[in-house]
C-alpha cells in the first residue's frame, strides 16, 4: 500500500511522445510476409508494361483516325463547294441576257451547301 502511494502517477498526452516497442513483440503480432519470387516480380511488370503499351497505341491510332477522317471531310467539303460555286460563276458569266439557264448550276450548289452542312453536323 505505501508504494503505490509514493510514486506519482505517470500520464503522457499527445503525439509526440514516443514509442518503443521491441523487436520480439513486433515479430510475435506482424504475420508472416513471404517475398514474392524474384522472377515472377519482372515478368509482371512486363506484362502490365505490355498492356499499357497496348493501349496506349490503340488510343493514338483511334484519335489519329478520327483527325484525319475529320480532315479528309473538311477536305471533299471544300472541293465540293469550290466546284460548285466555279460553276455558277461561269454559268452566270456565259448567260448575261439569259441567268435562269443556270439553274442546274444553283441546284448543284445547294446540294454542296447541304451536304457541307451534313457533314460539319455530323463531326464531333
Amino acid at each position: 500500500m505505501g508504494a503505490q502511494q509514493s510514486k506519482e502517477q505517470m500520464v503522457f498526452y499527445g503525439a509526440d511522445v514516443p514509442v518503443k516497442i521491441s523487436n520480439d513483440a513486433l515479430q510475435a503480432v506482424e504475420p508472416t510476409i513471404e517475398a514474392p519470387k524474384t522472377e515472377e516480380i519482372p515478368s509482371q511488370l512486363q506484362v502490365d508494361q505490355d498492356s499499357i503499351n497496348e493501349r496506349i497505341e490503340s488510343e493514338v491510332a483511334k484519335e489519329l483516325s478520327r483527325y484525319f477522317t475529320k480532315r479528309q471531310q473538311e477536305f471533299e467539303e471544300s472541293k465540293d463547294r469550290f466546284w460548285s460555286t466555279n460553276e455558277l460563276i461561269l454559268c452566270f458569266n456565259n448567260n448575261k441576257e439569259r441567268p435562269l439557264d443556270c439553274w442546274r448550276a444553283v441546284d448543284n450548289f445547294f446540294e454542296a451547301t447541304k451536304k457541307a452542312e451534313k457533314i460539319r453536323a455530323s463531326l464531333p
